[in-house]
């Protein structure tokens, strides 16, 4: 017996639809050895706000380090979230998001524009104060980076990460 096919597929909204899938596609790299792997010279103590304009006062007037996480909070949900980007501040942490909502704004630096504006509604702005002038923060950027690996992070990593990671970035 044959089976005569009677779903129709709209190719128009097929296409739409793939070409949305795609733009909001993202690797990322999970690597557990490194992520259990990670020693730093200081206990960071991790805030978390949504990144947009009217939490900027929230945010420490200290030194640190930072992260953009993408991640979407909805009960329906469990907990989820995804590193892309590492950074430290020798300024204050505010300064530094005030730069961010500018670089949302303008393409000063294209990939850092991208997931700013990519992922708008559900970016989050995490941030961790570093009080002892005596830490070197690129150490510290070095080893979260190397440790997660996150995709718009591209120059802060020790050699070899470096290597590996533009390695498979091409692939």
């Amino acid at each position: 017996m044959v089976k005569i096919m009677t779903d129709y597929y709209d190719f128009e909204t097929t296409q739409e639809l793939h070409k949305n899938i795609s733009y909001y596609t993202q690797r990322f790299i999970l690597y557990p050895e490194k992520i259990m792997g990670l020693t730093l010279p200081v206990d960071l103590r991790w805030q978390s706000i949504q990144f947009i304009s009217d939490n900027k006062s929230a945010v420490s007037e200290q030194q640190g380090v930072y992260a953009f996480v993408i991640r979407h909070e909805d009960s329906n949900l469990p907990v989820h979230g995804y590193i892309a980007y590492f950074g430290i501040t020798t300024r204050t942490l505010r300064d530094r998001y005030g730069e961010y909502l500018q670089d949302q704004k303008r393409p000063k630096r294209p990939p850092i524009h991208e997931l700013l504006n990519k992922w708008k509604n559900c970016i989050y702005f995490c941030f961790a104060e570093v009080m002892d002038i005596n830490i070197d923060l690129h150490t510290i950027e070095k080893q979260l980076n190397g440790s997660m690996l996150p995709p718009y992070s591209t120059q802060d990593f020790d050699a070899d990460i470096r290597q590996a990671k533009g390695i498979w970035e091409k692939t």
